[in-house]
């Protein structure tokens, strides 16, 4: 079993650090294969794609999408994951 992490993102880089911190070091039990993070842009003018990358960690990766709302990124985000 992998446990995906949807995270709506919309200019919210100021956050961001501490959730992805938080998320990432989350203990999970030995059923769990893996984990995927999958950060959401919803249409936003920060650098989230540039950020996402300097975190170096596989395990996150960005996913974007014109500006529709969070309903529509958390179900992008679910479409997108593993």
């Amino acid at each position: 079993m992998q446990v995906s992490v949807v995270v709506p993102c919309y200019n919210s880089l100021a956050y961001l650090p501490a959730t992805l911190h938080s998320i990432l070091d989350q203990r999970l039990p030995a059923s769990v294969d893996g984990l995927e993070v999958v950060l959401v842009d919803d249409g936003g003018d920060d650098d989230l794609v540039g950020w996402a990358s300097s975190v170096g960690d596989a395990r996150v990766r960005v996913v974007r999408q014109e500006n529709a709302g969070v309903s529509a990124a958390r179900n992008l985000g679910i479409e997108s994951a593993t």
